[in-house]
């Protein structure tokens, strides 16, 4: 199963080519869309990206969602049953070989995508995120755990890394035109996909890296921090509409 790279930069920066180099996995480079060097009304619809999220987008935005429609769809025309997307800020770790091995050998007829990892999201954060966004309907793939939480899906979760299947993709690409935000997965989880988060990150974000898309690069979860009784308010707010009405997907 081959990674594919998506990134605007001739070269990627050496910290995440190192974590790739040491994998079996071998990857390949994607080029992306800035959203600035192309005509946008060839490949996305503005109209209704505005009437489902009330703003026009970025153009950054705009070209990072043009960018995974485009490799999405190219694999959908091929005859693997998986395909890896990774952004240039993705650093992996080790672990991934041993998920994508496991993953290859597994055929999952429902479309679904696995998420690799999450944008903004540290180590050290780890166990108040999960406070904050318990998962069920989980999943075990050689020993790892997923789970699915749609009110979690929303945009935010970024498209930092994640493997999608074969049918999956084909409704993706049933849209000759993107419309969404990249990481709008409970959007695209509305399609019919069903959606998976890791139990823990098999990659993270290289936060020091600036965003194309114009977003914040300050990590989320963090509960000693300014925004202190906001995070303890949304683990409340997360548990009791999950007691209440357990629904997931």
């Amino acid at each position: 199963m081959l990674i594919n790279i998506i990134t605007l930069k001739d070269k990627l920066d050496n910290d995440v080519e190192n974590a790739l180099d040491q994998l079996t996995t071998d990857y390949s480079i994607f080029p992306a869309n800035n959203g600035d060097a192309i005509s946008i009304d060839k490949y996305f619809i503005t109209n209704i990206s505005r009437s489902i999220y009330g703003r026009d987008l970025r153009r950054g935005e705009i070209g990072c969602t043009i960018s995974h429609h485009l490799l999405i769809k190219k694999f959908s025309m091929s005859a693997d049953e998986w395909s890896v997307v990774c952004e240039d800020d993705a650093l992996v770790t080790k672990e991934i070989d041993r998920i994508l091995i496991c993953i290859e050998k597994i055929k999952i007829d429902q479309p679904t995508v696995l998420l690799l990892g999450h944008s903004k999201t540290i180590p050290d954060n780890m166990v108040f995120q999960r406070l904050k966004h318990p998962l069920g309907n989980k999943i075990v793939l050689c020993d790892y755990e997923f789970g699915m939480n749609k009110w979690v899906s929303g945009c935010g979760v970024g498209t930092l890394s994640y493997v999608i299947n074969r049918s999956a993709a084909e409704i993706l690409s049933q849209h000759v035109k993107a419309y969404w935000v990249a990481d709008d997965w409970k959007l695209i989880q509305n399609m019919g996909i069903n959606v998976y988060h890791p139990i823990y990150p098999f990659v993270w974000e290289k936060l020091s890296s600036s965003s194309t898309t114009g977003n914040s690069n300050r990590p989320h979860h963090n509960l000693f921090s300014s925004r202190f009784f906001r995070e303890v308010a949304e683990v409340i707010y997360s548990r009791l509409r999950l007691f209440f009405y357990n629904d997931y997907e």
